[in-house]
């Protein structure tokens, strides 16, 4: 039995636009992230190496593990992993921690990302497939929303802040 179209678009889209927010958010914050945390380029380089690593694993990772265990639960765990990673973000303490939390964070992101457009393509008929795969490009609002608030809410809440509030 199919779940609710409009559950599976918005479960996917709230889940993109996060993953968005916490990408772009990690970029626009990397001269912030590097004084607070005294990086050398080398390690900003690392830092945003880290990021789309994590990527690229946790779509494998966690799409081999959406094969086997089911995308519905494995959507649970990723949102999970996720909430963890950006939580250590906002709560690092040193330039290790902070990677850890990041490839935490960028792995949930890659898995995300391929579970969801695969749960709405079993979960919707042909024609809302295509018309929600479309509007679902609109998560990338995140990213917008991610450079307001580095541009207008940093002052206030500071880089933990921001990740605090994802």
């Amino acid at each position: 039995m199919r779940e609710s179209p409009v559950r599976v678009y918005w479960t996917a889209f709230i889940g993109l636009f996060f993953d968005y927010y916490d990408l772009y958010l990690f970029v626009y914050l990397d001269r912030v992230l590097a004084e607070a945390f005294a990086m050398s380029p080398a390690t900003r380089d690392w830092s945003q190496f880290v990021g789309l690593a994590g990527v690229g694993v946790g779509a494998l990772f966690f799409g081999y593990l959406a094969d086997r265990i089911g995308r519905r639960r494995m959507l649970i765990v990723v949102f999970a992993v996720y909430l963890i990673g950006i939580a250590g973000l906002a709560l690092s303490w040193n330039t290790g921690s902070l990677l850890f939390f990041r490839l935490m964070a960028s792995m949930a992101l890659g898995g995300e990302w391929g579970i969801s457009h695969t749960y709405m393509a079993v979960n919707l008929d042909r024609k809302r497939r295509y018309l929600f795969s479309a509007l679902l490009q609109f998560a990338i609002l995140g990213g917008l929303l991610a450079w307001a608030m580095k541009t207008d809410a940093l002052p206030t809440f500071g880089w933990r802040g921001l990740f605090a509030l994802a």
